[in-house]
C-alpha cells in the first residue's frame, strides 16, 4: 500500500509538479491493489506518495496519456505544449498571484526511462517551462530536476538560466524512490533504483535548473 501521507499541515507544503507521472484515482488504485496488480500507475503513485511523505511537497502528476482514470485532484492531463501549460495554470488557479498556487518544484521522471526515448519524450521541456513562466505559474525561486542529457541541458541555455549538475542524492525525487525500494521492495516491480540512471555516463545524472536570482555557477 501507498506510505501515509506526512501530517504537516497543507499550506505549509509547497507545490510540485511530477513530469511524466500518473496518479490514479482512489477508485481505481483500490481495485489494483485488491487484484494484485503492479502497474507503471501503482509504481508512480508509490514514489509520490513516497515523495510527499515528508511533508515539504503536495505533488501533482502530469502526463500526455493514461490507460486508467486519475486523480482529479493530483493528476494534469497535458503535453508540453501552450494547451498543457494553460491546463497547468488551470489546476494553480486563476486569482491574483498572492493567491494562486504557484509551483516551487519540478521533477522529471527518470524510472525505466531508456536515453533515446528520454530525447524525444522530454524534447520540447525548455519550451513548456518557459511557457509555465509566462503565464506566471511558476514560482520565483523554482527549482527544476531533469536528467542529464545534452538534448535536455541545451534546451536551458547558461545565459537565461542558472545550470547546475546534481548527484543522484541530490534530487528529492531519486531519494523518495530509493526510501520506497528500502521499505518496500516490491513496490518497485524487481526494478532497482540505482540501475534507472544508466541514461548518462556522468556522476552527476541530474541538472538542477533555475531562473537567475543567484550568481551562476561554474560547469564541472
Amino acid at each position: 500500500m501507498p506510505a501515509k501521507n506526512s501530517r504537516r499541515p497543507e499550506k505549509n507544503k509547497v507545490n510540485t509538479l511530477a513530469l511524466g507521472m500518473t496518479w490514479p484515482s482512489k477508485r481505481v488504485l483500490h481495485r489494483l491493489i485488491r487484484n494484485g496488480e503492479t502497474t507503471t500507475q501503482t509504481r508512480d503513485c508509490e514514489r509520490l506518495t513516497q515523495l510527499q511523505q515528508g511533508g515539504e511537497y503536495k505533488v501533482v502528476g502530469m502526463a500526455c496519456e493514461t490507460p486508467v482514470e486519475m486523480s482529479a485532484q493530483k493528476f494534469i492531463l497535458g503535453s508540453f505544449s501552450r494547451r498543457g501549460a494553460r491546463t497547468v495554470a488551470e489546476w494553480c488557479g486563476t486569482d491574483k498571484k498572492s493567491n494562486r498556487r504557484q509551483i516551487k518544484f519540478v521533477f522529471c521522471d527518470f524510472f525505466r526511462f531508456p536515453g533515446p526515448y528520454m530525447d524525444t519524450a522530454y524534447s520540447d521541456l525548455g519550451a513548456f517551462m518557459g511557457q509555465l513562466d509566462g503565464l506566471d505559474v511558476l514560482h520565483d525561486d523554482y527549482v527544476l530536476f531533469a536528467p542529464n542529457r545534452e538534448s535536455i541541458l541545451r534546451q536551458f541555455p547558461r545565459d537565461q538560466y542558472n545550470t547546475f549538475f546534481a548527484k543522484a542524492d541530490e534530487n528529492p525525487l531519486y531519494n523518495a524512490t530509493l526510501e520506497l525500494q528500502k521499505r518496500n521492495p516490491n513496490a518497485l516491480h524487481g526494478y532497482k533504483v540505482q540501475r534507472q540512471l544508466d541514461f548518462t555516463k556522468s556522476v552527476y545524472p541530474f541538472i538542477k535548473v533555475s531562473a537567475f536570482l543567484f550568481p551562476r555557477a561554474q560547469e564541472k
